[in-house]
């Protein structure tokens, strides 16, 4: 399996500098601060953005105002709107502050960040784009016949779904995630359904409807049955592991909308032409339940429907004006009514809550309405929209929804204090459609033009530590859950941030630091393991630290020059440096890293020229106080390298041209080294004994990305003339070439259709070239 390369960091930490320093200049041409990381996506072949890849903010819910209103901020990185936020797409970004109430803790401090956004059109308003159950993917239809996986965390994309058994695919009208959130259905205008794995993004059924294409569908709770609709209005039952159809149901109306019932043991039909629900029996075929809204006779062509997430309430409403009832809330199971009128007699939109315990409404009295599902007392009227609620959706915990306007604006609401925690604005037409994912932490949101904003509602904490010792900052990197954040400064500092605790500014909690560095920390990256970190700066070493304690375990002299290049291998377990001068050097863990502790801890010691207590005591004096070079305080310690370690191969390229890129892939009993310079040649060598295999120019600029495929016969580089070339890493043989893109190539990786190319010049969400 190949390595995703990493690429030096300095460039990212100057720009994340200047965004620190309030200049909102973050250049588009650099959207991540650290590159793809070598994790185990990278491994299936899609990009996977680091936590700080993210745009600069465009929301503040603590940014105080004056008496006359305006908004003032003592942060100017905070307080200002990036340029490049402002020029996307014609999509303004403003900033925007929430009521001024007591909020519960969990949202008192929370930051609103636009983190991606896509264009999704669909002709069929509020679709095109769905949020996972679990909320870690976000699906894109409706614009072709690809069914596209995003990652809810950084918008970047993660498959492309679509049939490996027919060449002409129509047009996706439909799709949605399963319950469980482990597969994703489609139906085609051409009469056909896909069912995918979310996990494995394989295709596992195609199902031939026949006559007339699937207009709506829906998995039953343990993923073992789907339910269709077409445009016929005929109801059919699949089985989902053979694409058997199992049952085709008569119903006395065609219909709109099918669900399943308590238990999956009863089915719901929604009619088209009437207010009317019908229930069958899933085994038998017969009707156990039928009831005519008599309420919407009059208006039986407005009305929508909504079954709670346990299919025991169907809801009824009229999306109309009315100066009656306008909401009716059957219960199954009990065979009771509720009826409501609200939004003054003119309903936009009503769901229940994922956990089914809540039921909001929204309409044209700019309120968002929560009543109790099982008896139907409202609960809270949430105030804070200036026009029309055109959508509403509450997060599981039922601690937070999120609502959306006929303006374009998106409100966070904290439901325990009944008020507004975050006012999010970027959209500049009706959000038709909103999602908040189970945690709280990430939303969705969709407008009639189309346009998709991804959210990413709890960063405060990340811009609390960012927001100290920002002039000495030189790299960043997170880990693999986002809940801890590593930091090189200039004065060689390097310090562990734990996210996941602290409450504000200046109260985020420092796991560890340790000033080892004898130059500013430029590079930092972490195995994939997350045991050991591996950092280095311009003075040629690295060090390698224990993730968990801090403890130095290592140093050694890599190169004579600045390290451009660290990456931590599974394939034989190595750590790749690379230089400046045009050095490459291969080192084996398993002599770099003992394998007790305990040889660990006098390793460390025996290589530490003051002792660690001098440093533990001087730390916790004062373990924030930067520290300038030539200026340490007495019992700071340095580490001496060690001189004694050699590398298993030290390999050169051509004219000492600087190295920006290495990657790995294994190929039989042999593994494969490719290197990239800023002169465009690409370098291969044989892992095995270090022997090279070939050398390649492939631009007259610089090469400044690469990736195998996973046989590792097929090597892609893309380079900063907006070129893609590729080529045998075994021979050097170029297959060919792609030009077009307007900049340079900023990330490439294979999919299981082939490869993809990720230009510079595309959104954050990372669109394909």
């Amino acid at each position: 399996m190949p390595d995703t390369p990493l690429t030096s960091q300095k460039h990212w930490a100057l720009e994340l500098l200047n965004f620190k320093k309030g200049l909102n200049q973050v250049s588009p041409s650099l959207p991540l601060l650290n590159g793809p990381t070598s994790t185990n996506e990278s491994n299936s072949g899609f990009l996977n953005y680091n936590l700080l890849s993210w745009r600069a903010p465009s929301v503040n819910n603590n940014r105080p105002t004056t008496a006359g209103g305006t908004q003032t901020s003592s942060i100017p990185s905070l307080a200002t709107t990036s340029a490049n936020d402002v020029a996307l797409k014609g999509i303004r970004s403003r900033s925007a502050v929430a009521p001024a109430v007591t909020l519960s803790p969990a949202l008192k401090n929370q930051t609103g960040v636009l983190a991606s956004y896509f264009f999704a059109p669909n002709p069929i308003s509020g679709r095109g784009v769905m949020m996972s159950p679990k909320g870690d993917f976000v699906l894109r239809y409706g614009y072709g016949s690809d069914v596209r996986l995003l990652r809810a965390r950084t918008g970047a994309p993660a498959a492309t779904l679509n049939s490996a058994h027919r060449d002409n695919v129509s047009n996706v009208r439909f799709a949605t995630f399963s319950p469980l959130g482990d597969l994703v259905v489609a139906a085609t205008d051409d009469c056909f359904m896909y069912i995918w794995s979310v996990e494995s993004h394989i295709l596992l059924v195609q199902i031939n409807t026949e006559q007339d294409p699937v207009s709506f569908c829906v998995v039953n709770s343990d993923s073992t049955e789907l339910l269709s609709c077409d445009d016929e209005g005929i109801i059919k039952l699949w089985d989902v592991k053979s694409g058997m159809l199992l049952f085709r149901y008569s119903t006395g109306f065609p219909s709109r909308r099918c669900y399943f019932g308590v238990g999956s043991e009863l089915i719901i039909a929604c009619s088209a032409e009437d207010a009317c629900v019908s229930v069958l029996d899933k085994m038998k075929g017969k009707e156990v339940l039928n009831d005519m809204f008599e309420e919407f006779i009059d208006n039986r062509h407005k009305t929508n429907y909504v079954i709670s997430p346990e299919g025991d309430k169907v809801v009824v409403y009229l999306k109309d004006q009315s100066f009656g009832v306008n909401l009716v809330m059957r219960n199954i199971c009990t065979n009771t009514r509720i009826k409501l009128q609200v939004c003054d007699g003119y309903l936009t939109n009503v769901d229940f809550s994922n956990d089914g315990v809540y039921l909001v409404g929204t309409g044209r009295d700019d309120l968002v309405h929560m009543w109790q599902a099982e008896t139907g007392e409202l609960l809270n009227n949430l105030e804070g929209h200036n026009v029309d609620v055109m959508c509403c959706k509450v997060s599981k915990d039922g601690t937070v929804a999120i609502s959306g306007d006929n303006s374009g604006e998106v409100l966070v609401w904290d439901l325990a204090a009944g008020a507004c925690a975050l006012r999010l604005q970027a959209h500049n037409a009706s959000v038709t459609y909103c999602d908040i994912s189970p945690n709280g932490m990430c939303a969705l949101t969709l407008d009639s033009d189309g346009n998709a904003m991804l959210w990413f509602l709890d960063v405060g904490r990340v811009f609390d530590v960012l927001r100290q010792y920002s002039d000495h900052l030189c790299s960043a990197t997170s880990s693999a859950n986002g809940f801890h954040l590593l930091m090189g400064y200039k004065d060689g500092c390097i310090r562990l941030w734990d996210l996941s605790s602290g409450n504000g500014l200046g109260n985020v909690g420092m796991l560890w630091s340790h000033n080892r560095h004898a130059c500013p920390v430029e590079l930092l990256v972490v195995k994939k393991d997350e045991r050991t970190l591996a950092s280095a700066g311009r003075d040629g070493v690295v060090l390698l630290t224990d993730m968990a304690s801090g403890l130095v375990l290592r140093s050694i002299i890599a190169h004579r020059s600045e390290v451009t290049c660290l990456s931590f291998t599974e394939v034989g377990n190595l750590l790749i440096t690379a230089s400046r001068n045009g050095e490459v050097a291969v080192f084996s863990l398993k002599q770099l890293l003992p394998k007790n502790s305990e040889s660990k801890a006098s390793n460390a010691a025996a290589i530490v020229a003051s002792s660690s207590s001098s440093y533990n005591n001087n730390n916790n004096n004062n373990s924030n106080a930067p520290v300038m070079l030539g200026n340490l305080p007495q019992g700071m310690s340095i580490v001496i390298p060690d001189t004694r370690i050699e590398p298993l191969h030290r390999l050169f390229v051509l004219e000492q041209a600087e190295v920006l890129a290495v990657g790995t892939c294994n190929v039989g009993r042999d593994s494969i080294l490719a290197a990239i310079t800023a002169s465009g040649i690409v370098f291969t060598w044989s892992l095995l004994n270090g022997s090279q295999i070939s050398v390649v120019q492939v631009s007259e600029l610089a090469a400044t990305s690469l990736a195998f495929d996973e046989s590792g016969k097929t090597l892609v580089v893309g380079c900063a003339d907006g070129s893609v070339v590729i080529m045998d890493p075994h021979t050097g043989k170029v297959f060919d070439t792609i030009v077009g893109n307007a900049s340079l190539i900023n990330g490439c990786v294979f999919t299981r259709r082939g490869p993809r190319f990720s230009n510079t010049s595309d959104s954050p969400g990372g669109y394909e070239g």
